[in-house]
């Protein structure tokens, strides 16, 4: 009796037991399709999701335009105008066509006028671009939007201050204007006596004021006025270089300094800038003990000896002079707290240089690409792409940061191939003027890719320099020539004029080669096919 007990309790157990499973089976399995479905769902949603983000003023190929973001890239080959509607805040609809930018999620309207409230419509059906699905999304809601125009001030001035042009070179002066489309310079040219005088009173000046005239014509003469004609775009502000090559009266070398204003329009203050007509370009570098200037000529970039260098502060007091060396190069000590500008005089050529502004602003350059080390090397090399089995060469620069010599000690040298394994390990030892020189011969089943040598001085890691190794064919060139009368030697002055076809064979590394059609001169032992 207890043993049937135990085995019917035992078999209740044991169906409890499958029965718990089951339904926890069946919860996971609903969990399971629940959460498929709603990623399901999910996916769903985030395919038929297109709409209209926003509208807003932007620049477009030069132009100012209203632009409509959409959160898809649009279908290329409808109709845009059937579905936008663009109307002034007064209700009256605009003229103009709606374009894609170069951006295929942004639509373009370029007909538009400044400080001005426009109101568009994106209507239902507009298409996005076909999925890779094939799916095509439509626009299922109305979008509606308000913009306003920034306004524009017309204006115009020099682009810069202070420029130093060449007396052969000099391309013009740069300036800057928004719907002003004629201007008026004057140009007057410094006194020698005046010089100082004049710099230390309009030296940062950006404009000139009418009652500062009498003060200018103290330190200058009027040498020539004009007018010139600038082609602008409307509502933008264009920049153009204003030519003075052709003008006699500015061929003089000197310093001048130019009024600018616009035709026909009288203000308080007008633009100005100064710059220098001569051949001295003036370098300099300042140290905390001292400036380190170099000389060269504009027209053949060759040092200029004998130039007198001068150095003033804000009052036009002198405070440093000297020559100039063979190699046109000087050096001034001392911390030149007050530096105001500086001067290179040669016969008649002068040149100034500011050095008291902030310093020139980089950041649209592409300049910090590595990290400042006290000492670098600067390794270089004939090029930088190998064949498996051939020599590497590559010649290297110990120098400091600043381009200055350093120690010449042994540099610890290793070669990377492409999978991270070191191949040769050397110690450089430097030559002349820390000058380091290294040949390598690439084994010939070399592994393919981008290969490093990396670099190590005074226990600090240097620049790495990089080579690739690649299978590929030297450039060669296929001639076939035509020998109609079959002559089996064709010596090298008869072949000239004879008609022929050439076909340029790249490596694997140029895609295919171009035939032309052509003369060939000078080809020996043609045979005849």
């Amino acid at each position: 009796m207890k043993k049937a007990i135990t085995i019917t309790f035992s078999l209740f157990i044991i169906y409890a037991a499958l029965t718990g499973c089951l339904h926890a089976m069946n919860q996971n399995q609903t969990a399971l399709d629940q959460s498929q479905l709603q990623l399901q769902n999910k996916n769903d949603n985030r395919q038929e999701i297109f709409q209209a983000q926003f509208a807003s003023q932007q620049l477009v190929d030069g132009e100012n335009a209203i632009a409509v973001t959409f959160s898809t890239a649009l279908e290329t080959t409808q109709n845009l105008d059937s579905y936008f509607s663009i109307f002034t805040k007064e209700g009256v609809a605009v003229e103009g066509g709606w374009i894609l930018s170069e951006d295929p999620e942004v639509a373009c309207f370029i007909n538009i006028e400044p400080d001005t409230n426009y109101n568009i419509t994106i209507h239902k059906g507009l298409k996005a671009r076909s999925s890779s699905s094939g799916i095509v999304t439509q626009l299922t809601q109305q979008a509606k939007f308000q913009v306003k125009t920034r306004p524009v001030e017309t204006m115009i001035n020099f682009g810069s201050k202070g420029f130093i042009l060449a007396s052969t070179l000099a391309r013009g002066l740069p300036v800057s204007s928004v719907n002003i489309d004629q201007a008026d310079i004057d140009f007057f040219r410094i006194k020698e006596l005046f010089i100082n005088d004049f710099f230390s009173e309009f030296g940062k000046q950006s404009k000139i004021a009418y009652y500062m005239s009498d003060e200018l014509n103290q330190y200058a003469d009027l040498v020539y006025s004009g007018r010139w004609d600038l082609d602008i775009k409307k509502d933008i502000r264009t920049n153009i270089n204003i030519p003075i090559t052709h003008i006699s009266q500015l061929k003089e070398p000197g310093v001048y300094v130019a009024v600018l204003k616009g035709a026909g329009r009288y203000d308080y203050r007008y633009s100005s800038t100064w710059f220098t007509i001569s051949d001295l370009g003036l370098h300099v570098r300042k140290y905390a003990n001292g400036l380190q200037v170099q000389v060269q000529s504009l027209e053949t970039a060759q040092p200029v000896s004998g130039v007198q260098i001068e150095a003033y502060n804000a009052k036009g007091i002198r405070l440093m002079q000297m020559k100039t060396d063979g190699k046109g190069t000087a050096y001034m000590r001392g911390a030149f707290q007050d530096l105001h500008f500086m001067t290179a005089r040669n016969n008649r050529h002068i040149t100034l240089l500011l050095m008291d502004v902030p310093a020139m602003d980089l950041s649209e350059f592409k300049t910090a690409t590595e990290s400042l080390r006290p000492v670098d090397l600067f390794v270089y090399g004939p090029r930088d792409l190998y064949r498996p089995g051939e020599t590497i060469v590559f010649d290297g620069l110990l120098r400091k940061h600043d381009g200055r010599m350093t120690a010449g000690l042994p540099i610890k040298a290793g070669i990377y191939r492409p999978d991270g394994r070191i191949v040769h390990e050397f110690i450089w030892k430097n030559r002349h003027l820390n000058y380091y020189h290294h040949e390598y011969s690439l084994p010939a089943d070399a592994l393919t890719g981008t290969w490093r040598i990396d670099f190590e001085h005074a226990g600090h890691s240097l620049k790495p320099y990089e080579f690739t190794v690649a299978e590929f064919l030297p450039e060669r060139m296929k001639l076939t020539m035509d020998n109609p009368e079959c002559q089996e030697d064709i010596k090298s002055q008869e072949v000239t004029g004879a008609q022929g076809e050439s076909e340029s064979q790249g490596g694997t590394e140029s895609q295919g080669g171009t035939e032309s059609q052509g003369d060939a001169e000078g080809q020996k032992n043609t045979k005849c096919q």
